[in-house]
């Protein structure tokens, strides 16, 4: 476990299941989150899943939409993204931290 900004998150050789999380501001993920995103380059059997935190509630059930809040991926972008979700502070997190998880079974 490693904040983006820290060294250690950039030696992803040995993992297999990547996640990335931080705020969500305006619609966007933070700029440490989405520079992190744009540069990864995980080892290609990796899951990747990354969440946001944020105030506004989105459909999470739109996939489009929760990748452009919380990942906001350029379109030239390779990186695939086995699970994404916004979390908001009106949600039960428990119950939607559990659901994130399972989604990677």
């Amino acid at each position: 476990m490693a904040g983006v900004k820290n060294s250690a998150a950039a030696d992803l050789s040995g993992y297999d299941l990547i996640v990335v999380g931080g705020p969500v501001y305006f619609g966007k993920p933070a700029n440490s989150i989405q520079t992190y995103l744009n540069s990864l380059n995980p080892p290609a059997d990796a899951k990747i899943g990354v969440f946001g935190y944020g105030t506004v509630a989105i459909d999470n059930a739109n996939q489009t939409l929760v990748n452009q809040d919380v990942a906001n991926l350029p379109a030239e972008s390779t990186l695939t993204l086995t699970v994404a979700m916004k979390i908001t502070n009106t949600d039960d997190v428990e119950s939607k931290c559990e659901e994130f998880v399972s989604r990677f079974r």
